[in-house]
């Protein structure tokens, strides 16, 4: 960095290292962020955003909570929506091949697949999701399949994974906790899914699991969150719930719906795969991204 002019310097989702390496170049930087990291309440936050010549988001929700610790910055400040790869997100798999997946985790064949995908943590909603699930008044033929892990890649048992485990206990042949998923395998678990259930409990910036379902055709249910909302559209390529007292309810009377529906869940899976297409395609990315380095400072 010291020894060579860049036209750009783009820092992902590391505001701490802004000023660092400010001090080292004359390079413009772009600071991409992912999360609510500048909220105004960091010492050095004012002193990053000047640094930079732009400051990238992934929500308009993001750009909104920025700009009202930042006046005056609205300019410098740009949404970018995160993009994803919808070949691989695709419903590609044979029916033979949907059967002997989900023969792999004790489904049948006409089972009801409800997945969850993410790191099994209190913010994302899985116990909220499983108190829902407990609520719906015919169980037969459903099954939820939780995937992810406590931590990305590791399969270390938290206290929150032991309680999710201990709430299941009484519907444990309705649940499979997968554990850590491999990223290029996670496309076929949403095959052989029919909708996703992903309850932030959160300010969720946006949510990359939603794009993956949405794309995969699955009608997704959430929770009015962050940039979330940007995302669905309410009953027309998903559902979104208060996060209030009602809400396990809710998200039990939605999937009810769904599952009595074929035509519904079809509908708005097709609609949702459209709307994915249209806005969030890792090539519509790539070009409002080049776009955006090119616009005036």
């Amino acid at each position: 960095i010291v020894n060579n002019n860049y036209d750009y310097i783009v820092i992902e989702n590391r505001p701490q290292f802004v000023l660092p390496i400010y001090n080292l170049t004359k390079s413009k930087i772009i600071l991409h962020i992912h999360n609510d990291y500048l909220c105004g309440n960091g010492k050095d936050d004012l002193e990053i955003i000047n640094a930079c010549n732009k400051v990238v988001v992934v929500s308009n929700y993001m750009k909104e909570k920025m700009v009202k610790y930042f006046k005056g910055y609205e300019e410098k400040i740009y949404v970018l929506y995160n993009g994803i790869d919808v070949d691989r997100f695709n419903k590609k798999l044979k029916e033979e091949e949907i059967v002997s997946i989900r023969k792999g985790y004790g489904i049948g064949e006409h089972d009801f697949v409800i997945i969850f995908t993410g790191r099994l943590i209190k913010q994302k909603g899985i116990l909220q999701l499983l108190q829902s699930v407990k609520k719906i008044k015919n169980l037969d033929h459903i099954k939820v399949l939780i995937v992810g892990s406590s931590w990305y890649s590791s399969n270390s048992e938290t206290e929150y994974i032991h309680k999710l485990q201990e709430i299941s206990e009484d519907i444990k042949d309705k649940i499979i906790f997968t554990g850590y998923i491999d990223y290029n395998y996670l496309n076929n678990l949403y095959d052989i899914s029919n909708i996703a259930v992903l309850p932030s409990m959160w300010e969720e910036p946006l949510g990359m699991v939603i794009l993956e379902a949405m794309s995969m055709k699955l009608p997704v249910i959430s929770t009015k969150s962050g940039g979330i909302i940007e995302v669905i559209s309410e009953g027309k390529t998903g559902f979104l719930v208060d996060r209030d007292d009602n809400l396990e309810n809710n998200i039990a009377h939605i999937i009810e719906k769904l599952y009595n529906n074929e035509e519904l869940c079809s509908n708005i899976g097709i609609s949702a795969r459209n709307i994915i297409k249209s806005n969030f395609t890792t090539k519509i990315y790539y070009d409002k991204f080049v776009k955006l380095l090119y616009d005036k400072e």
